[in-house]
């Protein structure tokens, strides 16, 4: 893309941290973390296997998927996942502008 639009690399990380807010590195963590979640809200009464999930979404190990856990809700994904079944949780489904 800079180079079709005869800008720098950085000039276009620039631009997108300024009109979205952050950058495209954060948003695509998010993206990465909402299909983990879709994933695991697919069938919640299934206990999950971490380690194909770290495989299958591109972290590193699974202390980096737990860190995305804390980080997006402030629970390990244990505590996500016992949550999820007993629906304390308000999770927002995929849609229009979602």
């Amino acid at each position: 893309m800079a180079q079709a639009h005869t800008i720098s690399p950085r000039t276009v990380q620039l631009r997108f941290q300024q009109q979205l807010g952050y950058s495209a590195k954060a948003m695509m963590r998010f993206v990465r973390f909402k299909k983990v979640v879709a994933h695991l809200l697919e069938n919640p009464a299934a206990p999950p296997d971490w380690s194909d999930l770290v495989l299958n979404y591109g972290y590193h190990d699974q202390p980096h998927l737990i860190r995305d856990f804390q980080f997006y809700t402030g629970l390990s994904p244990s505590a996500f996942m016992m949550q999820v079944k007993q629906q304390a949780l308000c999770i927002s489904q995929p849609g229009k502008f979602y």
